[in-house]
């Protein structure tokens, strides 16, 4: 069963349960004398139906559309270029890729941060607070021009202390934003048509409970009701920006080598007398296929 479709039949079980919690109280196996009001506000609420699942559907749809996209802009805009660490990167290479949004470059670019050694291992990183170390992470970025093969690249990150993974070249986050900002107008757009829906059905609805016999139980299944409906959508909405945001910002990943993996084949190559040469981020360009690879793949 789908999200939605599981919100939309908590409308109807969740104040029903309520009403025969509330009306089976039993002393002697004779049924509380609150039936009647009970009843009303079950009336009420099956009356409002029609104008709850509307609404539902208008304000589900205006949360699931534009808050993830709010809270991207608000992430680029606050943690990144406001707050954000800024460090070195380099590309590693460039692929041309033709789509259907226009024509793009796909960069691998590697960059290095202090992270710590056992950071997917609980156990052993609260056994080891201090253990962090220097490791190169890798990832493919979509770039508006041809980037060079060791261009250096200006990094963001929101924390390094907690995000590491979550690096973006400043160019990327501009072109995110300069996206974002042409498409403002379509969102608010949308913002004004669905909130004019949105303003029209509840004024329906405050109509149908005003007529009503008992528009005490009336006013109590709408008031309810509006605040399940948005509650719902926002927890449902959030759940998918922040599935959205570990694909699409924090998804960098170590390269195969660490700086201790680096320590022992320095040392190997001394051992044979062979001279490492002096390259940036060398054991990155070695394992950078199968990290491509590795991406490619998931």
């Amino acid at each position: 069963m789908c999200r939605e479709a599981l919100i939309c039949r908590l409308l109807f079980v969740v104040p029903l349960l309520a009403v025969l919690a509330r009306a089976e109280e039993e002393d002697g196996g004779v049924v509380s004398t609150n039936d009647d009001g009970d009843m009303a506000w079950v009336q009420a609420f099956f009356d409002l139906c029609p104008y709850l699942v509307a609404i539902f559907f208008v304000v589900f749809s205006l949360h699931v559309y534009l808050y993830p996209k709010h809270a991207e802009r608000t992430l680029l805009r606050e943690e990144y270029i406001n707050t954000g660490a800024r460090m070195s990167g380099q590309a590693l290479s460039c692929d041309y890729r033709e789509g259907s949004g226009g024509d793009a470059f796909l960069a691998d670019v590697v960059y290095k941060a202090r992270e710590h050694k056992y950071i997917d291992n609980p156990s052993m990183k609260f056994r080891n607070p201090a253990a962090y170390e220097e490791k190169s992470f890798l990832r493919r970025f979509k770039f508006g021009r041809e980037v060079g093969r060791g261009e250096e690249l200006e990094m963001l990150i929101p924390d390094p202390e907690r995000s590491v993974r979550s690096g973006i070249p400043t160019e990327v986050v501009e072109q995110m934003l300069a996206k974002d900002a042409a498409a403002a107008g379509k969102y608010r757009i949308v913002l004004a048509l669905g909130g004019s829906v949105t303003v029209a059905l509840v004024a329906l609805a405050i109509r149908e409970v005003v007529w009503m016999d008992d528009p005490g139980a009336g006013w109590a299944a709408l008031i309810v009701s509006l605040a399940i409906i948005e509650v719902a959508s926002f927890l449902y909405s959030a759940d998918q920006y922040f599935k959205s945001k570990r694909r699409k910002f924090d998804s960098a990943r170590p390269t195969i080598a660490s700086a201790e993996q680096e320590a022992r084949e320095r040392a190997r190559e001394a051992a044979v007398g062979r001279k490492m040469p002096e390259v940036p981020f060398r054991i990155a360009h070695e394992f950078s296929g199968h990290a491509r690879a590795s991406l490619r793949q998931s």
